[in-house]
This record gives C-alpha cells, structure tokens and sequence, in this order.
C-alpha cells in the first residue's frame, strides 16, 4: 500500500475562508496551543489568519472595524473592550512567533486601564470565573513605555494645532476658521492614547468654522494621512522585526 495522504488538520473544523460560521475565539486559542504543542503548523496558520481579522496589520481593515462596517471572522466571549482575549492574543503571538498579530494587540493594549496592564484580566465565562490572564513583565513595560509615545503624537494630530495656510479662493475666510477652529474644536475626545481614533469631531469643527469644503477636503487629507503614518510606526514603536509589514491604502 502506497502512503496515506496526510489529513488536513482543519477538516473538522469551520475555519476555511469559505465558511461563514463564526468559530469562539476561546476554540481559536486552544487550537493554536494544539497546534504548537504536536507541530501543525498548518492549523497554526489557519487560525492566525482567523484571528489577523481583528488583530490586523491592515490600516484599511482597522478602520473598518473601528466604523463597525466590518466584522471579525470569529466571536469574543463579551463586549468590547476585550481585555483577556487581547492580553491572549500577544502570548499566542510571542509563543507561535506569529508577530504580525502583535502591532494591533498591544495597540489595544496601550488604551486598557494601568489596572488591566499591571494585573491582568480574566475571561468573561457564563458559568465561572474565567483564568486571570496577565502581560509579561517585559510586554507591561513596553505597552506603557508607547502609551506615552502615543499620547504625545495624539497632541500633534488635532487640526486646532495644524498651523494651516489657505490655498483656496477664501484665503481670508479659512484662515480665520482655522484659527476659530481651537475654540469650538472637542480636543479632548481626541487627545489621548489612540491617535488613530475616528476623528468624528475633527469634521464636523472644520465645516462648523466656516471652513470651505477645499481646505476642509486638505486638512481632512492631511489628518488621514498623519494616522497612515503613526500606523506604519506601531512595527517600530513595538520594537518588531522586519517580517511584520504594516499595510496602508496604495494612495496614502
């Protein structure tokens, strides 16, 4: 008899790209450690391609799930925040050398409170009390070391800070709507640990200043472009290697 054909370590499980049934992500995780422990690592990858659909290096992708248009390819055990799971995420990440789950991980990471970056989180389970799942001391002091990098970047992103020079026929007009810009702007709603956060309010200061829809369309551009940017960065803020790549839109 000729050798069997090795079987396909995902056969028994929804976890194809075809397949529109959300696995939990507690299935996901014990996967990935079966995985490991017996060296599949053709289940390994599977699932780390489930779990890049929230945990991306895909600026497009992360934005989409920021907006709510885009939903990831498996379940969380509660509303968002998702502490335990992400804590999880950047253990599996550093135990596979599957890194490219890592920049969006401790991204999140970096907006959990100091209570959760220093003790840890548990699992929301219906019947128990979920395990405490806690940072690595090395992972706790990165994480707080880019916190406070990201912060500082966040006071350079508001367009109330932006020195801005009109190009438009109202040169006057926008000049003076960006200077108006700074009172009626809510820069506290985006000044903070994301920089990368939907600028909702950034808009609507703009058109409320008087600003016409050019410079409004030009300053727009360059707040979009900056969080491209900061995006490309997290590799290097998170002190990772060459292999993870951080995708931004081909315009950008």
């Amino acid at each position: 008899m000729g050798d069997r054909p090795a079987a396909d370590p995902t056969c028994r499980f929804p976890l194809g790209p075809e397949s529109s049934e959300r696995v939990s992500f507690f299935v996901l995780s014990a996967l990935v450690r079966l995985g490991h422990k017996y060296d599949v690592p053709a289940l390994v990858d599977v699932v780390v391609s489930i779990l890049s659909s929230y945990y991306t290096t895909d600026f497009t992708i992360f934005r989409e799930l920021q907006a709510g248009t885009r939903q990831p390819r498996f379940t969380f055990s509660c509303e968002s925040p998702f502490y335990a799971e992400t804590i999880e995420i950047i253990a599996l990440a550093r135990l596979t050398g599957k890194h490219n789950l890592l920049p969006a991980a401790l991204f999140h990471c970096c907006q959990f409170p100091f209570a959760v970056l220093l003790h840890g989180a548990r699992h929301h389970l219906s019947t128990e009390e979920g395990q405490l799942i806690t940072l690595s001391p090395y992972d706790v002091e990165l994480c707080l070391s880019v916190r406070e990098r990201l912060l500082r970047i966040s006071i350079q992103v508001p367009p109330a800070l932006y020195p801005f020079t009109p190009e438009c026929g109202f040169g006057r007009q926008c000049a003076m709507a960006a200077t108006t810009i700074r009172y009626i702007y809510d820069i506290e709603e985006e000044v903070g640990t994301n920089p990368l956060r939907r600028s909702d309010s950034a808009r609507g200061s703009l058109e409320a200043a008087g600003m016409c829809s050019e410079c409004q369309e030009a300053m727009w551009t360059r707040i979009e472009k900056d969080k491209r940017l900061i995006w490309v960065e997290l590799a290097v803020y998170f002190q990772l290697d060459a292999s993870v790549t951080m995708v931004v839109p081909s315009d950008a």
